[in-house]
């Protein structure tokens, strides 16, 4: 090795052992919390600024209540609206609804990375759990990826994937998915991090824009099957929007909807959106 090749090496490894990178970390849900503490153990990274739901936003999941999580870990909540001109030396983002500016982006000297349950680009935006058993998918993606200035549409640093089984509703595809991508992010951030006390970003992959599919919030709003449809695709539609409490599938009899369902509803919301 080179004496330049030594000294950059040494220089690494000074700053792996004294230098804290400076984090941020903007997330929800019970995945956003377990990436969240997984990092906040880590003792080479000082998370500066974390942005949750506070426990007055309404938010459809019940399985957490994000501040409290939160304040459990030590931290508190800094409102979106401030993060405007905070500067991190990297920024996770594990299912945060907000859009990140240019400005953003700028403030991260080693990136923002997301955490997209799905695959992309075919898979960029909301609902994706539905529209993946919808389309007949036998696996379902997940994607760690930089943030650029559009959606869901930047560098793909690592992916995997889960089965997708026939009894599959989309609630409980959610649900095997967060499991898998906690395992999935706790694998792969750490690489993320090294790479950045480095001072770099780590390898990442260009997305195909010619397979780019993008779901918005509304793309569940029409919930209305027809009989006329095969068994195949009328069975993938039912359990493709089965989530309680979200309105489920439905005919039309007359002006009465009646409900097509896997699951047990004891209440209905007609609107909403997940991700």
């Amino acid at each position: 090795m080179s004496q330049s090749g030594r000294e950059e090496r040494k220089l690494e490894y000074k700053m792996s052992k004294t230098s804290k990178l400076k984090i941020g970390f903007a997330g929800a849900r019970f995945l956003g919390v377990e990436c969240l503490k997984f990092i906040n153990k880590r003792r080479d990274v000082k998370i500066a600024h974390v942005c949750f739901p506070s426990r007055t936003r309404k938010v459809w999941w019940k399985d957490v209540v994000d501040e409290d999580e939160v304040e459990r870990l030590g931290l508190k909540i800094t409102p979106w609206e401030k993060w405007d001109n905070l500067k991190f030396d990297l920024v996770f983002s594990v299912l945060h609804d907000r859009i990140f500016k240019k400005h953003h982006i700028e403030n991260a000297k080693y990136g923002i990375v997301n955490l997209h349950t799905a695959k992309v680009p075919e898979y960029r935006g909301c609902n994706v759990f539905s529209h993946s058993i919808m389309n007949g998918e036998i696996r379902h993606g997940l994607t760690l990826h930089y943030v650029d200035e559009g959606i869901d549409s930047g560098s793909v640093v690592s992916e995997t994937s889960l089965s997708i089984r026939k009894e599959d509703t989309a609630q409980t595809l959610y649900d095997r998915a967060q499991k898998k991508a906690a395992i999935f992010f706790k694998k792969i951030a750490p690489k993320i991090i090294d790479y950045a006390k480095k001072g770099r970003f780590h390898p990442a992959k260009s997305q195909d824009e010619t397979r780019a599919n993008y779901y918005d919030r509304d793309s569940l709003s029409n919930k209305e099957v027809s009989l006329d449809w095969n068994k195949e695709k009328l069975y993938n539609f039912v359990r493709a929007v089965d989530f309680p409490p979200l309105e489920p599938a439905y005919i039309l009899v007359g002006e009465k909807k009646v409900y097509l369902t896997v699951s047990k509803f004891k209440k209905i919301s007609i609107n909403g959106a997940y991700r």
